[in-house]
């Protein structure tokens, strides 16, 4: 499981950086965000599904120069009402059988 730790939300949304999300794709693990204590998990087959780029141009990094895209993901932290309606729930039992792999 790949762990990132998100600053802030925009609307509604989280930024990860295209870097962070195809190393997950490219690793076939979960990507787990945490966002003021909680927590999202995103599956392999979520992540390519539901990537949304909101932003089509590119940043410039503040500390290697090297140029990024950010991929916008809606904000449902595990074990959510919104979560609930259609995304993958897991328990802390689960989660602990992801990190295995």
């Amino acid at each position: 499981m790949i762990e990132y730790k998100a600053k802030k939300l925009f609307n509604g949304h989280v930024s990860v950086r295209d870097y962070i999300v195809n190393k997950a794709i490219r690793s076939r693990k979960y990507l787990r965000i945490q966002f003021e204590g909680e927590y999202m998990t995103l599956t392999t087959e979520k992540l390519k599904e539901s990537v949304n780029t909101f932003h089509k141009q590119e940043f410039k990094s503040a500390f290697n120069n090297k140029t990024y895209t950010l991929y916008d993901f809606v904000w449902r932290p595990d074990g959510s009402e919104e979560e609930e309606k259609g995304e993958e729930v897991f328990n802390d039992e689960q989660l602990e059988l992801f990190k295995l792999f």
